[in-house]
């Protein structure tokens, strides 16, 4: 009896040691596990930014006048999975931007390019608004010269207002007369 309490009483000093040892185990995994996991998240959300962001600054080559990131197009689903995949592979900005203008054309890009060309782009609608506006301005204020110079004033306009309100006055009362009877 000495003998069999002596094994369980070993039995029961190595058990415990390795349960423990078991369950920090199980713990340290399952946290390791979750540690990856978030992380890949984090990663995985990263790349949907940067993905978006190219895909707001490319114009689709298959919806005409849109981005990319608004293009309802097949093929342009297509696109985007590409480039997500590209980003995920560690090919930055830049480097998409070229394999797609080498493979649609300049015109893909959503600003204009930075050069001599790029400058251009973005003087022309510049130039053009301030040109609406100076014209705009010069014909109001020709419109309010040719005004005084026919000597129209104010007072006239009011005068005039007045004249034309008393005969509306006469005319309803008139027809007001009229339905009375």
């Amino acid at each position: 009896m000495g003998i069999k309490l002596q094994n369980e009483l070993t039995s029961l000093t190595i058990v415990e040691p390795c349960r423990r040892l078991l369950a920090g185990a199980l713990i340290l995994s399952v946290v390791s596990v979750n540690l990856v996991w978030a992380n890949l998240v984090r990663a995985d959300d990263e790349t949907d930014r940067r993905a978006t962001a190219v895909f707001d600054t490319i114009m689709s080559p298959y919806c005409p006048g849109v981005t990319l990131s608004a293009c309802a197009s097949t093929k342009a689903t297509d696109l985007r999975n590409e480039v997500r995949q590209w980003l995920h592979d560690g090919v930055d900005e830049a480097t998409i931007q070229s394999r797609l203008i080498e493979t649609y054309g300049a015109t893909i890009l959503g600003v204009p390019e930075g050069g001599a060309a790029g400058r251009v782009g973005w003087l022309v609608p510049i130039l053009a608004t301030l040109g609406g506006l100076t014209f705009t301005a010069l014909v109001l204020r020709g419109l309010v010269s040719k005004k005084s110079a026919s000597g129209e004033s104010p007072q006239m306009l009011t005068a005039v207002t007045g004249e034309v309100e008393s005969a509306v006055s006469r005319e309803l009362e008139r027809r007001r007369q009229q339905l009375a009877k």
